[in-house]
Parts: C-alpha cells; sequence; structure tokens
C-alpha cells in the first residue's frame, strides 16, 4: 500500500539478508516523530489549551495508523528488528501512556489544563523516546535530549508562552524525523 514511499526513499546500502541497519526501524521512527510533530505545531497555532491535547491526540492516532501501515515496508527494507528492538518499542509506548495518565490525573485533576500540565506532557512524553534509543539510533538520542531539555525549561521558564514551547518541540521533533527517513543514520 505505502510502496510509493519506500521507492521515493530509494535504495539503501543496507539490505534485510546481508547487511542490515543496526536500527531498522529508524525510518518508521522518522514517519512517527514527523506526525507527531506536526500535531505539535497544528497545536500550537492556537493559545489554547485544550486544542493542544486534541492536536497531539489526532496526531498519535494518525501516527500510528501509518506507522502501522509502512512499518513493515520501510523496517524490511533495512532488515528485521530484533525482539529486544521490538520489546523496547512496546515497553516506551506503554510507559509513556501510563506516565500521562498518571500526570493528567494527578496535575490535572487539580489545577485542570494548566501551562505546569501541558510543559510536564511533553517531559514525560519525551522521556518515554530514551527507551525507544537502542531500537531507533542516535538521532532519536540527540532529539530526546533536545526535547527534554527544552520541556524542563519551560517549565522553570514561564516567561516563554507554553504555544512557542510546543512549537518548537514539534519542530525539533519534525527535524529529527526527516533525517531518520530520508538519511537513516548509523
Amino acid at each position: 500500500m505505502f510502496d510509493w514511499l519506500v521507492n521515493l526513499l530509494g535504495t539503501t546500502p543496507f539490505d534485510a539478508i546481508t547487511n542490515p541497519h543496526p536500527y531498522p526501524m529508524i525510518r518508521s521512527g522518522g514517519i512517527f516523530l514527523i506526525i507527531i510533530g506536526i500535531g505539535m505545531v497544528i497545536g500550537s497555532i492556537r493559545d489554547h489549551m485544550e486544542l493542544r491535547i486534541v492536536g497531539i491526540g489526532v496526531a498519535l492516532t494518525f501516527g500510528a495508523v501509518v506507522y502501522n501501515a509502512t512499518a513493515l515496508d520501510l523496517i524490511y527494507t533495512l532488515g528485521t528488528p530484533t525482539e529486544f528492538q521490538n520489546a523496547l518499542l512496546v515497553i516506551a509506548i506503554n510507559i509513556a501512556a501510563i506516565g500521562i495518565g498518571i500526570w493528567s490525573f494527578v496535575i490535572h485533576s487539580r489545577e485542570g489544563v494548566s501551562r505546569r500540565f501541558m510543559a510536564g506532557l511533553l517531559v514525560i512524553l519525551n522521556l518515554s523516546f530514551l527507551i525507544m534509543i537502542p531500537a531507533q539510533g542516535w538521532m532519536l538520542a540527540v532529539m530526546t535530549v533536545l526535547c527534554i531539555a527544552w520541556a524542563l525549561w519551560s517549565l522553570r521558564s514561564t516567561e516563554i508562552r507554553i504555544h512557542r514551547v510546543w512549537l518548537v518541540d514539534g519542530l525539533i521533533k519534525i527535524a529529527a524525523g526527516l533525517v531518520m527517513v530520508i538519511f537513516y543514520p548509523v
């Protein structure tokens, strides 16, 4: 179904059997980051907290659908992920969901959709990417460190409007995703 995307990305010096890429999920992970980043950028356009939640929810849903639809084509052109890499992906998604659920229960129930709540969501989301680094490579590590530092700084620096925090975080994700999809660095 998404053969056009695989063809667009061209052939690679890696193949699934004789020379697999050390991070075969790097391209599909990059697509996921691009979609999440776009959702964050869209959510940052308006200065309404609720729109950010809807934007990230739509992006996560759309990202999951596209990721699942393209993952096999994009992964298996670079090799087969190990069981460890697959497990890390599942663990990271579950930890993010649990962390966001706990954060939402603890903070949202007291403060509603506050600046602290929204910046905290970014910290939790970005922390979950740490778990995926062995599965998707050093570009994800660079993005994760930048996004965690940005989110933590935004928690302390209240003069930065939260929509700008989400905009920058989204743009970092889009940039990292593009590098992962186009260049799939080793």
